[in-house]
This record gives C-alpha cells, structure tokens and sequence, in this order.
C-alpha cells in the first residue's frame, strides 16, 4: 500500500468526511489478503449506511472503522439488531463457528466411582444434547457477548412449573440438601438457548457493593415471563467494567 494504513486517525468525528475517506480509498495492485478484505469491508459498510441498513434499535457503532477520531463519550451498545446482522459476514461468522466448533469438538470425559452413574449421567447428556447446546450458546456468545441456557424442569407427573414456580431458586449454595428437596421428582425435559435480544436482566443490587446480588441479577424477564437466574446457565465473555453491565445485559462484547 502506498498510503498510510491508518489515516483515517488524523481525522475529526465528521461522519462526512468519514463517508468521503471510505468511498476514495483505493488499494494497489500489490494488495495483500487482509487489505483486499479491509477495502471490501469499507465499501460494504458505506453501501449499508447510504441504504439506511445500520439502523436499529440503538444509535450506530462507529467505533469498528476508527476509536482514534471517536468521542469514546459518543459510542454506545450498537443493539442486538445489528450484531444478529453480522451473521451474514462471512469472515465473522466462519470465526466465530470455528472457535465454538473447536471448544465442543473433543468435549469430554465423564469420571465416577460407580460406571452405572458414569453411564447414566453420559446417556442423560446425548438424550439433553449437551454438546450441540454448548456449542449453540458458544456462537451466540460470539455474536452477542454472551446467552443464557435454560434449563427446563418438569414434575414426576410430567408438568412444567407454573410461573410463580418459575420464580423460585432451584438451588442454594449454601445448602446442598436443598437441591435433593427442591428437585425431588423432577426431570430435566430440554436445554434450550435464549438469545439476549428475548430476556431483560433483572432485580440486581447496585448501592452495594459487599452484597452478593450486587450487579448480579437475581432473575430475568425472558418476553415478560420472569424466571429466577438460577434456572439459567450463563454463558458470557468478553468481560465489561462493571458500571457497563446494564447497557449489555450483564453478559460481554459481542463481534463489534
């Protein structure tokens, strides 16, 4: 490249002069992989903005072209809409299966005293298809910084709870023969992955930072039903300084 590769952090927040940058910038002949991808990804980005395409439930993300001419006061969560659309980047999406296909692939191995409970427990997990689940969540965890695994409970009588049940903690950790009580009878019926753009996070403590729900919900609103977070497996990365954690529904960064 006969250019600067980073110009564009010599520039002002201007977004017209962003837009100028990205529709003039040309790459040589001797263009490399990586900068042929970044001058298609430049020009597919202002054809999205002219169309109207970034759009969504929140205020657009500029911060992936440049931080060095953003306001960082100005960038703010880009919206789950927008970074569900980046499944259809074919760069981010085969990275992010790649690293979920690669954390599930060897899986694991189950270890007892009893093989019948070994047994047992590995023909329960292939019946609850574990490792697909785990590598499901993993990809949405890419996208989105993080999901959440439902775990559905159902009486010996074949029942799911009621929704005031499902407001009840399953377990507690400071008492192991609560969890015997609790779940006597039941059965786990499925495993069931809920993106973070169908649940609302809920009841956490923020005036206290010695109390245990502190940031922490304590249960979540999935589509206006409430259900206690210990129902859930949480399943997040990309860590964000706390006082973020609301604006990203205590999960992580997604792709952005």
């Amino acid at each position: 490249m006969t250019q600067n590769m980073y110009p564009m952090a010599t520039l002002d927040s201007s977004y017209k002069k962003v837009l100028r940058f990205l529709g003039n910038y040309e790459l040589k002949e001797s263009e490399s992989p990586l900068e042929i991808a970044i001058k298609r990804q430049c020009r597919q980005f202002r054809a999205n903005f002219v169309k109207g395409q970034l759009r969504d439930d929140a205020t657009p993300f500029w911060g992936n072209i440049s931080h060095a001419m953003i306001d960082p006061l100005t960038i703010k969560f880009p919206g789950y809409t927008f970074l569900a659309s980046l499944a259809q980047n074919t760069f981010i999406k085969n990275g992010i299966q790649k690293i979920a296909d690669e954390m599930t692939r060897e899986w694991g191995k189950l270890s007892t005293s009893d093989d019948s409970i070994t047994k047992e427990i590995e023909s329960q997990m292939n019946r609850l298809r574990v490792q697909e689940q785990f590598r499901k969540a993993q990809i949405a965890n890419g996208y989105y910084g993080g999901a959440l695994i439902y775990i559905e409970l159902l009486d010996n009588e074949g029942k799911a709870p009621s929704n005031e049940e499902l407001m009840t903690p399953i377990y507690d950790q400071s008492n192991p023969e609560f969890v015997k009580l609790k779940l006597k009878g039941c059965r786990i019926s499925r495993l069931k992955i809920i993106e973070p753009i169908n649940f609302t996070a809920q009841g956490y403590n923020t005036t206290d930072p010695t109390d245990e729900n502190y940031y922490k919900p304590t249960y979540y609103s999935v589509q206006g039903k409430n259900i206690h977070a210990s129902r859930f497996l949480r399943i997040s990365e990309n860590y964000v300084p706390q006082i973020f954690s609301p604006i990203y529904n205590f999960l992580g960064m997604g792709a952005h």
